[in-house]
């Protein structure tokens, strides 16, 4: 880094710039060495005095140690669990987990930037993802609305569900004591998938009247999730959850995502002995998983092409470029960011 691109100060002028300002607002304040990064410089801002270095936009920022974080994507996109990552990376699980927080924060940040670039010109499929995390008695469902055409993720909400299904006399005794403890929000469904359509809703606004479709299976709760938020007059198609799952069912999009995080996320294997022992962890690697399959993943495998699912929704492939050369480079600021 010749030069700061900004001052990391929040409340600073000079830490809003997009672009390199004419004047030098900053000044060379010495430098520091250390076992990991050598001789590394620091500087001060001349505007509000606040100093800071190199390694403050790095995403090795308070680290001890450098990990690989492309083949550390790469391990966790593909269905390795944490500890195996924990294993080939000779690093502990706790330091993965820090990493996977860290490209979480990326991926949002590289996902907002590419939604304001983003105009959409197809219809969108809603549904929701059934997991869990710690035990079988706090399932939840992350609510996902992705391109019909693209299989472009556009939004993701989570909620944690109350255990349903068929139980013993013990589970459900089970069930009625973690209740007692930390009792389920019944509306936190209908709460998270109407989140879900108010980024839908910016969507609609601002496009064309044909692509204002949403298709759903025929959940009871999304018909009053549409009706208690002002959104522009759109169609909705209800599809039964029960019709195949071919690429004729207008759910495609979601079938074919839902299959895919299975696949390739360990914690949710069917049968599998990895779960996730954290909420926020899981739906931070989900985040990590979803950008990477809009990013990186080809739109189609035969007949082989290198499109990816975010320039088939309609982002310009120099805009791609330029987020997925920043995601793993540099480090993003919440308060430069617009979510």
């Amino acid at each position: 880094m010749h030069h700061p691109p900004f001052c990391p100060n929040p409340e600073c002028s000079e830490h809003y710039h997009t672009t390199t300002p004419a004047h030098s607002w900053w000044a060379r304040d010495g430098s520091f060495t250390s076992r990991r990064s050598g001789t590394t410089r620091r500087f001060r801002c001349c505007s509000c005095g606040h100093r800071f270095s190199e390694a403050t936009f790095s995403l090795d920022y308070f680290a001890k140690k450098r990990i690989n974080l492309y083949r550390l994507r790469s391990l966790l996109t593909n269905g390795s669990s944490l500890r195996a990552t924990a294993r080939q990376l000779h690093v502990s699980t706790g330091a993965i987990t820090r990493r996977i927080m860290l490209l979480a924060r990326q991926s949002l940040a590289a996902h907002a930037e590419l939604m304001r670039e983003l105009l959409l010109r197809e219809e969108l499929v809603a549904d929701g993802f059934q997991s869990f995390w710690v035990s079988q008695f706090h399932p939840n469902n992350f609510n996902l609305l992705v391109g019909a055409d693209s299989q472009y993720l556009y939004a993701m909400t989570q909620a944690t569900l109350r255990r349903s299904g068929t139980m013993t006399a013990n589970q459900r005794n089970k069930r009625a004591r973690i209740e007692a403890a930390d009792p389920t929000d019944p509306s936190e469904l209908s709460r998270e998938f109407t989140r879900l359509l108010e980024t839908a809703g910016r969507l609609w606004w601002a496009s064309a009247e044909a692509y204002r479709v949403l298709r759903t299976d025929k959940h009871e709760r999304y018909p009053d999730c549409l009706a208690s938020i002002p959104l522009p007059p759109i169609r909705h198609i209800r599809i039964s959850s029960k019709q195949a799952r071919t690429t004729d069912n207008p759910l495609f999009a979601v079938n074919y995502l839902d299959r895919e995080v299975r696949k390739d996320l360990a914690e949710h294997h069917r049968e599998t002995v990895c779960f996730a022992r954290s909420a926020a962890v899981s739906t931070a690697r989900m985040w990590v998983y979803l950008v990477t399959h809009n990013c990186y993943k080809p739109y189609r495998i035969a007949p082989e092409s290198w499109v990816t699912h975010a320039e088939v929704a309609g982002v310009a492939p120099d805009a791609l470029r330029r987020v997925k050369r920043r995601m793993l480079t540099r480090r993003a600021f919440l308060s430069r960011t617009r979510l």
